[in-house]
């Protein structure tokens, strides 16, 4: 094609043929540009082909980490939300010596919340200066806004709680002397000589002590402070998990079907699965036990 080209000019040049030979340079050069403009549009699209399909795949990484810890989270949730209608049940007695020893612990011991929250995508993306992962500036400023002021925010609340879980089970551990949570009065005695009285009484002296601390003034601060600490971390984590959480995946997903319409179904949350009560035949339930 070279060769051929250097021919044409060749013979105009030797024909005196200047003007048609001018017409023909400025023709190639025209021809020369439109073939780079086309090259680096193509290598372009290229490019943005390769960016977008990197940033639906983080998409879809993030959407599975949010899933993943939204189940955590609603597990979260259910244990915190009983343990504390356990709590005030116990609290709001008539009389606190008519409560077996299990409810009187129940008042006592703080409850461990093990949720960490997944942000591992989002630093991917951070780590590779990725600002955005879709065109949709609308999922790009619910990301940006999630990761950085709600996740933020919520991470803050557990490390709040994580503290104060971590004081009050340093104080029943280590600074009070009257209760022995390690005494187990449904297990045998590991190691006998450990223990001066029977474990009848054993029992019945943790349980005397256990009412004593959780009347005194001290207990009875550290019992209404575990209390409240629970009651807004439970707030926090409902407000995040119904407000923020379900919506944001919700986003996320809708993002996602557009661009693969074949996408399967978002999973059910919750909320969203009619749980009914069945009642099992003794005949059945006979079957069960054998």
């Amino acid at each position: 094609m070279i060769k051929f080209f250097r021919k044409i000019r060749q013979k105009m040049i030797k024909d005196n043929k200047v003007s048609k030979y001018l017409l023909y340079a400025i023709g190639e050069i025209v021809l020369v540009v439109f073939g780079i403009l086309i090259a680096l549009q193509l290598n372009t699209n290229k490019e943005n082909k390769i960016k977008i399909d990197l940033g639906y795949t983080y998409l879809e990484e993030m959407k599975n980490d949010l899933r993943d810890d939204f189940f955590k989270m609603d597990n979260s949730i259910r244990r915190l939300s009983n343990n504390i209608k356990k709590h005030e049940a116990a609290l709001n007695t008539k009389n606190i010596n008519e409560l077996p020893l299990d409810s009187i612990y129940m008042i006592i011991s703080p409850l461990k919340i093990d949720l960490t929250i997944s942000e591992l995508t989002f630093a991917k993306m951070k780590n590779l200066g990725i600002t955005s992962i879709t065109n949709n500036d609308i999922v790009t400023s619910k990301i940006n806004r999630h990761y950085n002021f709600e996740f933020v925010a919520l991470k803050s609340d557990l490390d709040e709680y994580s503290e104060h879980y971590k004081n009050y089970l340093d104080f029943l551990n280590s600074k009070q002397e009257a209760i022995d949570f390690s005494f187990d009065a449904a297990e045998e005695f590991e190691f006998p000589a450990l223990y001066k009285q029977s474990r009848k009484k054993l029992n019945n002296q943790n349980r005397i002590n256990s009412i004593k601390f959780i009347t005194s003034i001290k207990g009875r601060m550290l019992i209404i402070k575990d209390l409240k600490e629970k009651k807004n971390l439970l707030w926090e984590m409902k407000n995040y998990y119904s407000e923020v959480y379900q919506d944001f995946i919700k986003l996320i997903y809708d993002e996602l079907k557009s661009n693969n319409p074949q996408l399967d179904p978002l999973f059910l949350f919750p909320s969203e699965v009619d749980f009914k009560e069945i009642t099992l035949s003794q005949e059945i339930l006979s079957l069960i036990h054998i």
